[in-house]
């Protein structure tokens, strides 16, 4: 028997969403930078999901608010 999640289950309002323009953020000790790359995935606050920075070349960040992600 297939199991169904309850209808009064709980789901990450998206922050992001398929094909977004988002703001990925890295800073460290004595630097902080940004860039623009496309989600490849929708994702809610803490959710990790791919993102491409440019053609063919991708990696996984963490949403940490609208359009906006992380390592």
């Amino acid at each position: 028997m297939a199991s169904r999640a309850p209808r009064n289950s709980v789901r990450a309002i998206p922050l992001v969403n398929f094909g977004d323009t988002v703001t990925y953020q890295v800073s460290g000790t004595g630097f902080s930078m940004q860039r623009s790359a496309r989600a490849l995935e929708a994702g809610g606050l803490d959710e990790r999901i791919r993102i491409e920075l440019a053609p063919g070349d991708w990696v996984r960040a963490r949403v940490i608010g609208p359009r906006r992600v992380a390592p």
